[in-house]
């Protein structure tokens, strides 16, 4: 008796490992697969025209652009998918990624290229 829980409990340890190893080459092959159609989006700022823009700034704008970002990133959430598949193998992602080159700093947003015209007319 002692032997035959012995043997069953090895190959429920066995089975386990291999369900995990064959997760894991899945959850490998879909991140190439989603890699390989990202795609980056420069997202462009307007530019203050003079001092008195600056000056215009008020706890007003502050709220809007905030508002706004808000918006945009609940909007995001649309993407987020509840089928067993995408919680097996992984949701899609979108980056959101600022660079400072030459004193100046550059905006971008990596996503898949199925989402670019959703996040370019959020963005708009």
């Amino acid at each position: 008796m002692e032997t035959q829980i012995f043997f069953y409990f090895q190959i429920l340890v066995l089975l386990s490992i291999i369900f995990f190893i064959i997760r894991r080459i899945f959850v490998l092959r879909e991140n190439y697969k989603r890699t390989l159609s990202l795609c980056f989006l420069k997202v462009s700022l307007p530019k203050k025209d003079s001092d008195l823009d600056e000056k215009k700034e008020t706890l007003k704008d502050f709220k809007e652009m905030v508002s706004i970002m808000e918006q945009f990133l609940s909007s995001m959430k649309s993407i987020y998918s509840h089928r067993i598949e995408r919680k097996f193998l992984g949701q899609d992602l979108i980056s959101l990624e600022y660079i400072v080159y030459d004193s100046e700093i550059y905006f971008y947003v990596v996503t898949p290229k199925k989402y670019k015209d959703l996040i370019e007319k959020q963005i708009t």
